[in-house]
């Protein structure tokens, strides 16, 4: 069990440094930079990390904040919809059943250990 506080501490770790650099790059202006890092919180977050986007796009769209704030506002639903994906519903979804195809006494393997 150790080890799964320490995959979460770490993905959210990563989900923070990606913010950090999309604010980075805005500010240094490297555009190529700032495109990949705003991709990369919709990839690492993927697909309840478009819940994010779609708080950050009527942001840039309307003008009010640039990309970079845009996401940094974002980041926190980034962050908190990809532990609720990865670390709640996909092991409650895929994690320990019983195996049909034998007896009801043998239990699959979680993928999540």
């Amino acid at each position: 069990m150790k080890r799964m506080a320490i995959n979460r501490w770490a993905y959210m770790a990563i989900v923070v440094l990606v913010t950090i650099g999309v604010g980075v790059a805005q500010e240094t202006g490297f555009a190529l930079v700032q495109l990949g890092l705003a991709l990369a919180l919709p990839a690492l977050t993927y697909p309840m990390g478009l819940i994010g986007s779609l708080c950050a796009l009527p942001l840039i769209y309307a003008g009010i904040a640039t990309v970079g704030e845009a996401h940094l506002v974002a980041s926190p639903i980034y962050a908190i919809a990809g532990w609720l994906q990865w670390y709640v519903v996909f092991p409650k979804l895929f994690g320990n059943r019983f195996n049909s195809t034998f007896d009801s006494d043998t239990t699959r393997q979680s993928i999540w250990r």
